[in-house]
């Protein structure tokens, strides 16, 4: 029994090491020579063999060298050396060579498998590689200060199915600087093999077939925090953290996890949804680059909603899956209007939806608020062939969007009537956005609509998470050159987030520059002991420097909340300065510091500063009450005002805003710093 588990254990000992590391192998090897060199010299001794001991290495490392040599014995007495040379060749030449072609063959199937690791640095890490991957890595490589950079793909997937599947997406070019390791992403070890702590930036995908990819994502986020806590990095580490699910997105913008502000000094984070992202793409920034060609998509608006146009911007959402909401939702935190506040006129965003009743209740669960303070209608036809109608009407009447609900399919006769009564209305704005889960689906409905949606040339926006070609073919005819591809997820990589972040930076310096410049002017009417004029203040406020170091550090020190805030904000300018009327830099002059103005013309001016001041504040009003705000009570709001330590628990505990309100019922101060994010925004396009 003894011998039996001692045998056990001295193959298993052998099997592990042997098959482990180069150097246990190339250990084992030498161990085995030692011991033939040693039986070799016994048996010098053994048949007193008059040979030199150089002679006998000889013999063992070239088995060619057994031939008569001066000095070595003859007939029978040559079979120890016949014997040395046999050892020699099955355990040196033969033992080597099956050794290095071992560890080559190991070597190359562990690069093959992603199980080597190297010692990188200033290298650029995706964490995850999604159908996203392609995409991203083609921009990279764009990018000119990449040139040189490494870009380091850690996947939990098959790393030698995915380098194939890359292959066929990536130039030779692209892949040359490409390395697929295989680990586990938000391991604490993976990340430390990888040097993350002397990486230039960090992307955070999710992994295909992978479960809970946002949790994984926000864990790994928290570990690379954990790691660089340790390590003497100076610089924060750029991270971009891509979420599945919007409600994740949503949840990481507002709450303050644990780990949240010791990150700020960790890392510089922006987080995105791919569906609120390309949201964006579409509505905000109005282009994608599909196949090397760029797609440019109209404004809602097209050239603009002026104040005195009895226009209206109609957005018609055909399928309410995640990216039908997201469009309809984006739409809402731009589609603000002047037209509003001179005729009450409504942007109008409407859902069409076989299962449109119980999705509008899922959507009204999700905003509650919102809902409460807008009309809303749910639109169904009856057995009859006529309509029935379930319609909301608010008690507080200030918002300025509206929503509808209509349950149908697009092939049903009811629905195709209502897109033809929409499209005729001269006063609409019509857009339509056909964003069902079924990319096949979503282009027969773009192909197949009524007539006069395409005599009208309509913009469609067709999601196509796959591939957009079918759709680009069809683009080729006059017919449907207004059909437009959307939701690409090789084509995912947004290059123009980084100009709405930019703009959002800005405008978040505007506001902190504004506070901080108050807060020095209270302290020095203080000291002279004078009375702080607000107004004045206001009328005279400057930012002399805009250094990109400054508004970097101001961004940096934010919540994310804040962050998308502005995001938000910036996503918005756009449609204002197509609805001025006037270049935006011409608001400036209003400032007293500028050269003075006829009285005429500043009276004109200050016109267009409140239109537009009211125009952000609807535009507020509805963020707010997307991010799950509540308007306060009047007793509330009435506390609030005379205690600002419960106005914060009020706004950061429980989520109610006393300035969820209409525009004349907020308080000046309020009033006045919208006034001058207005007369600044030309200085955010800058």
């Amino acid at each position: 029994m003894m011998i039996r588990r001692l045998w056990k254990y001295l193959k298993l000992t052998f099997d592990r090491s042997f098959s482990g590391a180069s150097w246990k192998q190339i250990t084992w090897l030498f161990c085995i020579l030692a011991m033939v060199l040693g039986f070799s010299l016994w048996i010098k001794s053994r048949y007193s063999l008059d040979l030199h001991d150089m002679r006998i290495l000889e013999l063992l490392l070239d088995p060619g060298s057994f031939v008569l040599q001066e000095g070595d014995p003859l007939g029978y007495e040559r079979l120890p050396l016949l014997a040395l040379t046999f050892l020699g060749a099955i355990f040196f030449t033969g033992g080597l060579i099956s050794v290095v072609s071992n560890i080559l063959t190991g070597r190359i199937a562990r690069f093959r498998q992603g199980e080597i690791r190297y010692r990188f640095d200033g290298h650029i890490v995706l964490l995850g590689a999604n159908d996203t991957a392609a995409g991203l890595i083609r921009e990279l490589h764009a990018e000119p200060e990449n040139g040189r950079r490494d870009i380091v793909l850690l996947t939990q997937s098959d790393a030698e199915a995915l380098r194939r599947k890359l292959h066929t997406q990536l130039s030779p070019a692209e892949e040359r600087r490409l390395i697929i390791l295989h680990g586990q992403r938000d391991s604490r070890e993976e990340l430390e093999k990888i040097h993350i702590q002397r990486a230039d930036r960090v992307y955070l995908l999710s992994d295909d077939g992978e479960l809970e990819h946002d949790s994984v994502s926000i864990n790994a986020l928290v570990q690379i925090s954990s790691l660089l806590g340790s390590t003497r990095r100076r610089k924060p580490l750029p991270c971009y953290l891509s979420f599945e699910y919007q409600s994740s997105f949503r949840v990481f913008q507002l709450a303050d996890f644990e780990e949240a502000e010791r990150m700020k000094s960790r890392i510089h984070f922006s987080a995105t949804n791919f569906h609120e992202n390309w949201a964006q793409r579409v509505l905000v920034s109005g282009c994608c680059n599909c196949n090397g060609k760029d797609i440019l998509y109209l404004p809602l608006d097209r050239d603009g909603i002026g104040a005195e146009s009895d226009r209206y911007v109609h957005l018609i959402v055909v399928g309410m899956s995640r990216m039908g909401v997201a469009m309809g939702v984006t739409a809402a935190h731009i589609a603000h209007y002047p037209n509003f506040i001179t005729r009450g006129i409504r942007t109008r965003i409407t859902f069409i939806d076989p299962d449109a009743g119980r999705e509008m209740d899922f959507l009204k669960g999700r905003y509650e608020p919102l809902f409460q303070l807008s009309h809303h209608t749910l639109r169904k036809s009856d057995a009859t062939g006529g309509e029935t109608l379930s319609i909301h009407t608010p008690q507080e009447d200030f918002l300025d969007v509206e929503w509808e609900f209509v349950e149908g399919g697009i092939e049903s006769p009811y629905v195709r009537k209502l897109l033809k009564d929409w499209t005729a209305d001269e006063k609409a704005i019509p857009t339509l956005a056909i964003c069902g889960n079924s990319a096949p689906e979503n282009v027969a409905a773009a192909l197949y609509l009524p007539q006069q949606i395409y005599d009208r040339q309509i913009p469609i926006f067709v999601y196509q998470k796959e591939t957009a070609t079918i759709l680009e073919i069809a683009r080729r005819s006059a017919l449907y050159r207004t059909v437009y591809p959307f939701g690409m997820m090789c084509e995912s990589y947004d290059a123009t987030l980084k100009q709405r972040i930019r703009k959002a930076k800005r405008i978040n310096y505007i506001y902190e520059h504004f506070f901080a410049a108050k807060s020095a002017a209270e302290k020095q009417a203080q000291e002279r002991g004078e009375k702080f004029d607000f107004n004045a203040f206001a009328a005279g406020f400057e930012i002399p420097e805009w250094s990109d170091d400054a508004i970097d550090r101001c961004w940096n020190d934010l919540s994310l909340a804040f962050q998308w805030s502005n995001i938000y904000a910036a996503n918005a300018i756009p449609s204002k300065f197509r609805a001025m009327g006037i270049a935006p830099e011409e608001l400036y002059k209003l400032n007293v510091a500028a050269q003075p103005l006829p009285e005429e013309e500043r009276i004109r001016l200050k016109a267009v500063e409140e239109l537009f001041t009211r125009v952000e504040h609807n535009r507020w009003n509805i963020e707010r009450l997307l991010m799950g705000y509540r308007p306060a009570t009047a007793a509330e709001r009435e506390r609030a005002y005379a205690d600002e330590q419960y106005n914060k628990i009020l706004k950061n505990k429980l989520f109610i805003h006393i300035n969820i309100a209409p525009y004349e019922e907020i308080p000046d101060e309020t009033k006045a710093i919208d006034r001058i994010l207005t007369r600044f925004l030309y200085r955010v396009e800058q």
